[in-house]
């Protein structure tokens, strides 16, 4: 029969490979982790990973130096190189005012508003004129004149110090005792002779006197030049960039009120 058949080709019994391998056992992994066969069992890819932590979130407040937690030995003097690389605003504004006191402070020798040159008294009136110039605040200066003012008729001129600062005209004694103190937009007009002369007549505001003066330096007419510009370019930053009123030739100065009132009182403005 077919069955007999089968027995002689020694056939009985065997299946189809498909079919054997479906029907054959597992294997069972060993201890070790391999298939039993010595080989280890790879892990299905997907599975079984591991989640990465992220990396530590560091405080940015307080950065470190890249020198991490190095100290070092110099001349036998151990430097700590631990310190912020940002320092708190105390070290930061410390360190500021140590080099601004190293600093020299720069002097103007100009006002940039008028361009007018900035003096100082010449030395022989610096010790009288300190206290009024001043010297930890001193007021910009830009005359000092030696001149005589003339007092009105039957009195003798005075030799007076006529000061022009970037806002007051003033007369003082030489002893630096000020006289008079007028700011400059208040004067009313400027006559003097031109071209030549060295005197000039300052009309001032109604409520006050005028004034008459004569420059008594060899170059008198240059320095009463020097005079009229400086006061002129304080006019017209004072009052906007009006002009002063200059009247040609000078009057006698029997035409001024140049007798000081009775009730007269010097007003010093802040400089």
């Amino acid at each position: 029969s077919f069955c007999t058949l089968l027995e002689g080709v020694g056939l009985e019994g065997k299946m189809p490979p498909k079919e054997k391998d479906k029907a054959s056992p597992k294997k069972k992994k060993s201890a070790t982790g391999d298939d039993g066969d010595g080989k280890k069992a790879r892990k299905p890819k997907g599975k079984g990973k591991k989640a990465l932590k992220p990396p530590p979130i560091e405080d940015p407040g307080t950065p470190q130096s890249p020198m991490g937690e190095l100290e070092m030995e110099q001349d036998g003097v151990e430097q700590d190189f631990r310190a912020p690389i940002n320092p708190p605003q105390s070290q930061v504004a410390a360190f500021l005012r140590e080099q601004k006191a190293k600093r020299k402070p720069h002097v103007l020798d100009f006002d940039p508003r008028t361009e007018l040159p900035l003096i100082t008294p010449p030395p022989s009136y610096q010790a009288a004129f300190n206290a009024l110039v001043g010297e930890r605040d001193p007021i910009l200066l830009h005359i000092f004149e030696e001149v005589e003012m003339h007092n009105g008729e039957g009195e003798d001129p005075q030799l007076v110090i006529l000061m022009i600062t970037d806002q007051t005209l003033y007369l003082c004694s030489p002893e630096a005792e000020a006289l008079r103190a007028v700011q400059v937009d208040q004067i009313q007009r400027v006559d003097m002779t031109l071209p030549d002369g060295n005197e000039v007549a300052i009309v001032g505001p109604p409520h006050d006197y005028d004034m008459y003066l004569r420059f008594l330096r060899a170059d008198g007419r240059v320095a009463r030049s020097n005079a009229m510009k400086s006061l002129h370019l304080v006019y017209k930053r004072m009052t906007g960039g009006r002009t002063i009123d200059v009247q040609s030739p000078i009057s006698d100065p029997s035409t001024y009120r140049l007798r000081q009132p009775e009730d007269y009182k010097i007003v010093l403005h802040p400089q």
